[in-house]
């Protein structure tokens, strides 16, 4: 479900914003943002930009939505990074502990 779109003052970035009820695939997703901005491109040259929260069943546990997940979890990685995909994919053991740290150090 589509709960708003924006897009910013100089035109080049649509948002869209998604509810899903169930997991849907980031390629998935990216596959769709690639297909809205080439549809658009003859009227606007835009960046589509989708923004998916998901609403799942109390039935999906943590082991559910990783294992059903993981696919996009290493399609994010690569996007970003190559080497944490690598070393994500390398882990064969059943515990994953990723931490992510945003914040950068300027001094």
């Amino acid at each position: 479900m589509v709960t708003h779109i924006s897009m910013n003052s100089s035109k080049t970035v649509i948002k869209i914003y998604l509810i899903f009820n169930r997991l849907v695939g980031r390629d998935i997703v990216a596959q769709v943002e690639d297909e809205i901005s080439r549809q658009m491109k003859p009227f606007l040259a835009t960046k589509v930009v989708i923004l998916e929260k998901f609403r799942l069943s109390e039935l999906y546990t943590s082991e559910i939505i990783f294992n059903d997940y993981k696919d996009s979890i290493i399609y994010e990685l690569g996007k970003n990074n190559k080497l944490y995909e690598q070393i994500f994919r390398a882990c064969s053991n059943d515990v994953v502990v990723l931490e992510w740290n945003d914040k950068h150090d300027n001094s």
